[in-house]
């Protein structure tokens, strides 16, 4: 069985990848990820969360933890990925690069790929990096709106990571009262009544 490159994917044995893909990732996989994990590929049905219209784009982000981040951080479904592991790279930054998920893949046999499903998923998995603002989305067609949802979510995630240790949380200027969580005494954090720890530890 050897990997077989097509017009817009390329195959290893009944499963189709996308053609950035790496091959060695093909190749090698740890056991009962990939091909062998129903979350990434689906329970004989090749619709697995990691794959969009057939083809495989990564893995689920319960492989993406086994792999500790080395082959992205893993999707959810319809070609979104798992925001809770933004501490691993982006599949998109990582092999894959922009995908046009309007024209991607085979949609006759994948009808629940769908744009307005795609949206739908982003708008409920990036509701925290959303902004309220009345009308702001209202103009923007199906394309426009993800792409801004999706940069909501990298802008949070490029923030995140700027915050590398529980200080750079805080600053002199900023009062958000005591942790409450009984006995602790550290300051919350502005977007919670936790501190940094305990936010983690409660609010996710």
């Amino acid at each position: 069985m050897s990997i077989e490159t097509h017009g817009t994917y390329k195959t290893f044995g009944d499963f189709k990848y996308h053609l950035n893909f790496p091959d060695e990732w093909i190749l090698n996989e740890k056991p009962d990820t990939g091909r062998q994990c129903w979350n990434c590929v689906g329970k004989y049905d090749n619709k697995g969360y990691a794959m969009w219209r057939g083809i495989v784009l990564g893995y689920c982000s319960n492989c993406a933890e086994d792999y500790e981040g080395e082959r992205g951080r893993g999707f959810y479904s319809f070609g979104v990925e798992y925001n809770g592991n933004h501490h691993f790279p982006s599949a998109f930054d990582l092999y894959l690069g922009p995908i046009d998920f309007e024209n991607y893949g085979d949609f006759a046999d994948n009808e629940d790929d769908t744009m307005e499903n795609r949206l739908k998923y982003l708008n409920e998995h990036t509701a925290d990096y959303k902004e309220d603002d009345d009308g702001k989305y209202e103009d923007m067609n199906l394309w426009e709106l993800t792409q801004e949802l999706l940069s909501s979510a990298l802008a949070r995630q490029q923030e995140d990571e700027y915050y590398e240790t529980e200080e750079e949380y805080y600053s002199d200027e900023d009062d958000f009262g005591e942790c409450l969580q009984i006995g602790c005494g550290k300051q919350s954090v502005s977007y919670s009544a936790y501190c940094r720890v305990h936010f983690e530890k409660y609010d996710r």
